[in-house]
């Protein structure tokens, strides 16, 4: 489990940095001698241990967690513990147990498995500071349907029975979110064995794959209500006698088929007019990787037609000092088509794209997808 190939940490701030080899649970690093250790878990606690032997006995004893205990104190605490040990003395054994931790709860765990994610920027924020849509979905499901069943419940005591009664009156009526919930119960339980919350040798009931809650027959997955290619023309030239700025951020939508919250954030200094290209950067895009967008003559005229709207804020849709609300533009398509959606049009250009005989490849960057081969997208990363 130590990690052999690494330096020794031997200041602070290494601990710190130091972190959990992907694919393993704990990674084990030496602190330069005296026995110490430090365990960094996949969830990014870390604690000091001592290991050392005794009579050709191995014995570890856990020393406190970072950054509650420093490096140097960790240190000297080996070397203490380390004497004590080899005099016949028990040091930290009622320490140990003293120290266990107390119950944990499902919601104090999710609470801080999502802290976590937080920190990590796993799930993004709003332009105007505000949690975002990823978050409040997340807070949904778990305290409309999860908190009331288990979460005041002792994470180490959740067995597949006490999910039952969470999943039972939702599963066929609500398969998509009761599928959601599962997984994000199945996460927080996987934080929970990182963090020494919940026996790591226990099943992740969330995980089984059970008889009872499994894809309904004949379900199906709805797709976005999408404009037919050929009644595009019609719908573009209505589209264009409006001059609000949801319709041309609408427009700009349809033209790029990027995503609705990719233009709506759009900022002038994406747009380069002499190379035609919108570089929308990896912070605003849903694979978080930076999108190069080749602009058409008819984008280019609608961006250079908003130019004189240019604020301090330097967003290309503006609207009441900061830029367009999510609903702007479906507010303005429902004025033309009620029954289609935004998101829709993403499926309509992929009609078109099939129709003029683009390869799927180029679609696919098109549309900012990213790649089903992972050796492909290995490959075009390095």
């Amino acid at each position: 489990m130590t990690d052999t190939k690494r330096k020794p940490l031997t200041t602070d701030l290494a601990v710190k940095n130091a972190k959990c080899a992907e694919g393993k649970r704990v990674t084990r690093y030496s602190c330069g001698g005296l026995g110490l250790f430090l365990d960094v878990k996949a969830g990014g606690a870390r604690s000091f241990m001592l290991c050392i032997m005794v009579n050709r006995k191995r014995l570890e004893r856990g020393l406190g967690s970072y950054p509650q205990v420093g490096l140097a104190d960790a240190k000297e605490r080996a070397i203490v513990w380390a004497r004590q040990l080899r005099e016949g003395n028990q040091v930290g054994v009622k320490a140990a147990r003293a120290a266990a931790p107390a119950v944990v709860t499902f919601r104090a765990a999710a609470k801080q498995f999502l802290e976590f994610q937080d920190r990590e920027g796993n799930y993004k924020k709003a332009l105007n500071g505000k949690e975002g849509v990823h978050r409040r979905q997340w807070d949904y499901t778990l305290d409309t349907f999860v908190h009331p069943k288990i979460g005041d419940m002792d994470v180490n005591e959740i067995r597949l029975s006490h999910l039952t009664p969470i999943f039972e009156p939702m599963w066929k009526a609500k398969y998509a979110t009761a599928s959601k919930t599962r997984s994000r119960i199945a996460l927080v339980l996987d934080y929970s064995v990182d963090q020494g919350w919940r026996n790591e040798d226990l099943m992740n009931p969330a995980r089984h794959k059970s008889t009872t809650f499994k894809r309904p027959k004949g379900y199906q997955t709805k797709s976005h209500a999408a404009v037919e290619v050929e009644d595009m023309p019609n719908f573009m030239a209505d589209l264009r006698k409006l001059e609000s700025i949801s319709a041309a951020a609408l427009e700009i939508t349809i033209l790029t088929g990027v995503r609705t919250t990719e233009t709506r954030a759009a900022k002038w200094d994406e747009i380069n007019f002499e190379s035609r290209t919108w570089i929308i950067p990896a912070e605003r895009m849903k694979a978080s990787k930076a999108h190069r967008v080749p602009l058409s003559d008819r984008a280019i005229e609608v961006f250079k037609r908003l130019l004189p709207l240019r604020g301090p804020d330097d967003f290309v849709f503006p609207s009441r000092g900061s830029c367009l609300s999510n609903m702007a533009q479906l507010a303005c398509l429902k004025g033309l088509l009620p029954d289609v959606t935004v998101h829709g049009f993403r499926s309509t250009f992929r009609d078109w794209a099939i129709q003029q005989g683009i390869v799927d490849e180029v679609r696919a960057a098109c549309s900012a997808h990213s790649k089903k081969d992972k050796v492909q997208a290995a490959y075009e990363q390095a």
